[in-house]
């Protein structure tokens, strides 16, 4: 490159000349101002008195803690006998301490140290503060001898009342034997069928419950369908049972109403709209088969008893 080509390099116009010296100008206006401001405007200092007195007065709330903290009486303590005053005193706030005592009223009990934590409101700092403090009975020893005592006695018991039973030379033998009547299953009350062998009040409440919602009981066999009546207790309750058809309580299905016919067991709401959109639609019923369509062959075969079908 020859010196004419290099001097075109920095050849300006008048125009662009111009244009440079007002931006030298600008770059030296601007650092002027730059320098020259800090000595029109000074920067106010920040007032940090608020932040301040927020950190001094939660730093004084954690030292209150810390002293209340170091006040309380920590004690050794059974958590399943401790009072509501002791639990008081060792610091647990008076919400927690009062679910701990409803807990207990209720029949709750510890079994180890981390069910404390699980009280309602109690935190994780409180509970490592009561944790080293807890002192539970070594319980689970001494449940298994409680646990064979109790078998034990069982089975002296039991032994006891079968050698009662069998050995026909001891006076005893007529006060342990207990004579079971028959009893009618759909006119009985709660007393007689608890006089059954297997039938205890509850399920003596339930089959009488069943009862009145299917109108009766046309078979013995029926009591399978009873809530928690298993079949060692059928075994033992039903020789002793019978059903007079008298008791036994039938509905015409051509008039029954859509909540007569949804609170029977084998019927439901379900099935109770269909039948009377269908009655409905296509007149009253004559037999079983106009239900078919409406419902399996179990369900009908086990319901049909209960049905009547006059149109009058």
């Amino acid at each position: 490159m020859n010196f004419k080509a290099k001097r075109e390099l920095f050849y300006f116009t008048q125009r662009e000349r111009s244009g440079v010296i007002v931006l030298i100008c600008l770059i030296f206006i601007f650092l002027a101002i730059h320098i020259a401001l800090p000595y029109f405007y000074k920067d106010k200092p920040i007032d940090t008195s608020k932040w301040e007195n927020e950190v001094n007065q939660y730093l004084s709330l954690q030292g209150k803690k810390q002293q209340q903290s170091d006040s309380n009486e920590f004690v050794q303590f059974n958590p399943n006998s401790v009072s509501l005053g002791e639990l008081t005193k060792m610091g647990v706030p008076a919400k927690v301490a009062s679910n701990w005592i409803r807990y207990l009223e209720k029949g709750g009990r510890f079994k180890k140290k981390e069910d404390v934590g699980k009280i309602y409101g109690m935190t994780t700092a409180l509970y490592d503060q009561l944790e080293r403090f807890i002192s539970l009975p070594q319980e689970a020893k001494r449940i298994p001898d409680a646990t064979k005592t109790a078998v034990s006695v069982r089975k002296k018991i039991t032994q006891n009342t079968v050698t009662q039973v069998t050995d026909h030379r001891t006076p005893t033998t007529n006060h342990v034997l207990k004579k079971v009547e028959s009893v009618e299953l759909n006119s009985a009350d709660s007393t007689g069928l608890e006089n059954l062998p297997g039938i205890g009040p509850v399920l003596a409440s339930r089959i009488i419950r069943y009862r009145n919602l299917l109108g009766g009981y046309y078979s013995v066999a029926q009591l399978h369908e009873v809530y928690g009546l298993r079949d060692e207790h059928f075994n033992s309750a039903s020789p002793y049972l019978n059903i007079d058809p008298e008791h036994f309580r039938k509905f015409n299905i051509n008039f029954a109403s859509i909540s007569e016919l949804g609170r029977h067991p084998y019927i439901g709401f379900k099935a109770a709209r269909k039948i009377i959109k269908l009655r409905d639609e296509k007149g009253k019923y004559s037999s079983v088969d106009d239900l078919a369509v409406l419902m399996t062959i179990d369900s009908l075969k086990k319901l049909s008893p209960y049905l009547t079908f006059n149109v009058k």
